[in-house]
């Protein structure tokens, strides 16, 4: 299904990335350096407004270096293996991340020291805990990549407890994203760093936000047909009673948060 797909994210993450709980404040000419600690300190006192902000363009930068990597490596390659992923579509794509890449530049100049794919979890937590939903999803999808070397074991316990909670009462914010971040978190598959304490193989799980997602995509929609066979597959891997509770409580999520809601088109549970 198209959007569980995030193998090479950094050239189709174009859009602007936003966020739902404040409005841009840091701007895009402003180094994030020079002010992440003011807003690292004001988030630690419980301000959404500046926890979210933090996050977006710490998330941002992340971004960034992921775009400018990805560019490098399409760089090393020989002319014609270059050519041949430079084509068509890919590189319209291509050249609207290097534009995305190149207008926060000067915001991210220098925030390799604050920013890392280790501390973007405690300003994703921080943020999470306040409320801020884009930041919750990215913390269950965790697609950050952390050395096994850099995970900090007393965090690790940490963000496993933050995740289970998470997982418990963010689901009422009647979010697509976040439905689709908890689908990633509950899939099978080799996990590294933060993300093997924050993700955890449960088919019955899956199956449930799997249901919920069915329910919000269009009806014989690509999407839908898509999610037809994951549920599918992975109603062949439990008891009857187990499909029925799933069916159950993904109708009561639905009915009770998520009927209201638009539509979910091409998600994204993490633009990162």
């Amino acid at each position: 299904m198209r959007f569980m797909k995030h193998g090479l994210r950094a050239l189709c993450l174009v859009a602007s990335i936003g966020c739902a709980n404040a409005q841009s404040t840091i701007s895009s000419k402003v180094p994030l350096v020079s002010v992440f600690d003011e807003y690292s300190a004001a988030a630690n006192q419980g301000d959404l407004a500046a926890a979210s902000e933090l996050f977006q363009k710490s998330r941002e930068c992340l971004l960034v270096r992921r775009i400018d990597s990805h560019m490098t490596w399409i760089q090393s390659l020989n002319t014609t293996q270059r050519n041949g992923i430079l084509e068509g579509a890919h590189l319209e794509k291509s050249k609207a991340a290097q534009r995305h890449a190149e207008a926060s530049r000067a915001m991210c100049q220098g925030s390799e020291s604050k920013v890392t794919t280790s501390t973007i979890y405690d300003i994703a937590l921080t943020a999470a805990r306040l409320g801020d939903v884009p930041a919750s999803a990215c913390f269950m999808a965790s697609f950050w990549q952390v050395s096994k070397s850099d995970v900090d074991r007393t965090k690790a316990v940490q963000y496993k407890g933050a995740a289970e909670y998470l997982a418990t009462h963010m689901i009422e914010k009647g979010d697509w994203n976040f439905v689709q971040a908890m689908i990633i978190a509950s899939a099978p598959g080799l996990r590294t760093g933060y993300a093997a304490y924050i993700q955890s193989d449960d088919t019955a799980a899956q199956l449930r936000y799997s249901k919920l997602l069915h329910l919000g995509v269009a009806p014989n929609s690509d999407d839908a047909k898509n999610l037809d066979l994951s549920i599918s597959i992975l109603s062949d891997r439990l008891q009857p009673e187990e499909i029925g509770k799933a069916d159950e409580w993904a109708h009561a999520m639905f009915a009770r948060y998520y009927i209201s809601q638009p539509r979910p088109t091409v998600l994204s549970a993490c633009d990162a």
